[in-house]
């Protein structure tokens, strides 16, 4: 049942980064150079607050947010999961559309099951 309840948090990744087939800024089948890439990312860590509301609605339906692996959550509610893996190419800002594009992992980022424990310090 427990599986059932699982809600994955943070699934969206780098969905915010922008879609790769989107390209609205530059002209159709001239896509500038980038200004800097990077094909393997790895590295530190990505923070994201979670808003009160999110947390209050994970409530109402009985879950509360809660790390998995090498994540944590703050008892300020910030979440803090490694990056594992991804690519990031970014465009000067005006030429494309969105001018930063790519992927950011988060393996075993987070989830929200009735079993979540106590936020880290």
């Amino acid at each position: 049942m427990a599986a059932l309840a699982t809600v994955s948090v943070l699934a969206l990744g780098a969905a915010a980064c922008g879609d790769d087939d989107e390209q609205a800024g530059a002209a159709a089948g001239s896509v500038p150079e980038p200004v800097a890439q990077i094909d393997a990312l790895s590295g530190r860590q990505t923070e994201v607050k979670l808003a009160g509301g999110f947390v209050d609605a994970l409530g109402t339906l009985k879950l509360t947010p809660a790390p998995v692996g090498e994540g944590e959550i703050t008892k300020q509610g910030v979440a803090r999961f490694p990056i594992t893996g991804g690519t990031v190419t970014y465009y000067k800002p005006g030429t494309v559309a969105p001018f930063v594009q790519g992927e950011i992992d988060h393996d075993a980022a987070g989830s929200a099951s009735p079993e979540a424990g106590e936020p880290s310090s």
